[in-house]
């Protein structure tokens, strides 16, 4: 244990009669443990899911309403990382029109 922290328990003891933390400033939390989990297990099952369809699954189970932004709050602090889709999804008719494409280009 470092001397810094010994000294700040000792002088948290000398000033409050004990060592227990004070209570944090800001906005309390809204979820709890157990609801965080159930975002970070429904984030991935299905990772291309986004954060309304994830703030309206979790609504949905609890009946807790939290903001767009917490659900993306909640998985970093978990480190799920929500990326943004960097390509098109390639389904069967782009495929074809990338076929095509390269069919018509092939003698230039």
């Amino acid at each position: 244990v470092s001397q810094n922290v010994v000294s700040r328990l000792t002088r948290r003891y000398t000033e409050t009669g004990s060592s227990e933390e004070c209570p944090k400033t800001g906005h309390p939390r809204i979820t709890n443990k157990r609801e965080d989990r159930l975002l970070t297990t429904s984030a991935r099952r299905d990772p291309f899911t986004t954060a309304p369809r994830l703030r309206n699954q979790l609504r949905d189970a609890t009946g807790i309403n939290v903001s767009v932004r917490t659900v993306p709050n909640r998985l970093f602090e978990v480190n799920l990382k929500r990326l943004p889709l960097r390509r098109v999804s390639l389904t069967l008719e782009r495929r074809r029109q990338r076929y095509d494409w390269c069919n018509n280009r092939v003698k230039w």
